[in-house]
């Protein structure tokens, strides 16, 4: 009996991008979910033209591990590929991925590569490639987890093999447009790291040096043990925003259980202004 191979895609304001992941998809996946949190810019409308089974889901904060296990479970095939909306799949990888499950390898988790381009350009240095993800996997061989950058699990057991780190069999991942969006996903995902490790109890750090350590560890490894200077200007600052990553993240860890305290001040500090204002002689003169 032939496998069943299905793409799932989540969206949310994804029309500028749904028309090139399905159309990369659902040429040779014998299905292909689309798993829409409310869209307002017409996506699941442009899915379901192009063929893609639409469905529901409640917007989740932009963790999105819910809508993502939902859209497996809505999702009819033996093998499962995860697509993000701003990624799209080679020819040559589609058919790759179709002969190895004709061929039933001993294999449950394909590590797939991904092209990153960023800032317009093929980053191939600085962890940026290949930079594989377990996202091709026979259904229930994969654990996805709700903490951020974690995002799909091998299970433990399970048959991994790293896919050749050819640019014809990886995602290509058309990343961050422009340094402005860059800046924003630093911003949102380092709050909700935040707040994930605050919910697991971790304590925030303390000292400059819990500060700096992590940040010049990132920079150190993304731009020069892995050769991110390779890549130019962008490559720079991609390390930069990296470093700048943590840097933030402690920040936020730092300040989040002072922000109580802090609010307290404030408000006391704008009162002293005002009653001393209603304190003072404000009396009008008599008019002459």
């Amino acid at each position: 009996m032939t496998a069943r191979i299905a793409g799932v895609v989540n969206t949310l304001d994804e029309a500028h991008n749904i028309r090139y992941a399905l159309g990369t998809l659902l040429p040779w996946c014998d299905d292909v979910v689309v798993v829409d949190q409310h869209s307002s810019d017409g996506t699941p409308e442009i899915a379901r033209e192009m063929g893609a089974r639409v469905f529901d889901h409640e917007w989740t904060g932009g963790i999105g591990d819910a809508a993502r296990a939902y859209a497996v479970d809505q999702a009819d095939g033996d093998w499962i590929l995860v697509l993000d909306a701003d990624e799209m799949i080679p020819r040559a990888l589609g058919q790759w991925l179709r002969d190895q499950v004709a061929q039933e390898p001993e294999v449950d988790v394909f590590m797939l590569p991904r092209a990153n381009i960023i800032f317009g350009r093929f980053m191939r240095h600085g962890t940026n490639w290949p930079s594989r993800r377990a996202r091709f996997f026979r259904r229930d061989a994969v654990r996805i987890s709700g903490r951020i950058h974690h995002g799909l699990e091998p299970r433990p057991g399970a048959r991994l093999r790293n896919v050749p780190a050819r640019p014809d069999l990886a995602i290509w991942h058309f990343s961050y447009r422009d340094i402005t969006s860059l800046v924003q996903k630093i911003d949102r995902y380092t709050t909700i790291e935040v707040r994930q490790a605050a919910e697991r109890g971790e304590r925030p750090p303390r000292g400059a040096r819990r500060f700096l350590a992590s940040a010049g560890r990132w920079f150190w490894r993304s731009y020069l043990r892995d050769r991110g200077y390779r890549d130019g200007t962008g490559g720079l600052v991609l390390a930069v925003s990296r470093a700048y990553y943590r840097f933030l993240r402690a920040s936020k860890a730092w300040e989040q259980p002072r922000l109580a305290e802090r609010d307290a001040r404030i408000v006391a500090v704008r009162d002293q202004l005002v009653s001393a204002h209603v304190g003072a002689d404000t009396a009008s003169p008599e008019p002459r």
